[in-house]
């Protein structure tokens, strides 16, 4: 038996200068609605500040399971996501960032909700 650990990207957001971190002037909060067809037990993000010529402070991430539009029907299934063990990180320009590993359980073809709020 393998019990190697991998790891499976299962959604990117493409990358676009018109981006999640290029919001400065005011305090926000991002919900990235993905579609899994996939399941897993365990969740990781990745961040990344490539286009802001700024640092962006991250106040808070979340990831919870959600209906296509973006709807928690079971607010039991929010989990906080940590990097570094930290809830809130800045990211230099082009710095890059993954999340610490956070319990989940991700249901094969589910929509998931990731929360991100910027300071």
């Amino acid at each position: 038996m393998n019990n190697k650990q991998s790891w499976v990207e299962t959604w990117g957001m493409s990358h676009a200068p018109l981006s999640l971190m290029s919001f400065s002037s005011r305090e926000r909060t991002f919900r990235l609605i993905i579609s899994s067809a996939i399941s897993g037990e365990r969740v990781r993000i990745r961040l990344c500040n490539q286009y802001s010529d700024n640092a962006v402070a991250v106040g808070r991430a979340t990831i919870a399971v959600c209906d296509k539009s973006g709807k928690i029907n079971d607010i039991s299934t929010v989990r906080q996501i940590l990097f570094k063990g930290k809830e809130e990180i800045a990211l230099n320009k082009g710095e890059k960032i993954i999340s610490d590993e956070t319990e989940f359980n991700v249901p094969a073809d589910s929509y998931i909700c990731a929360d991100i709020y910027i300071k």
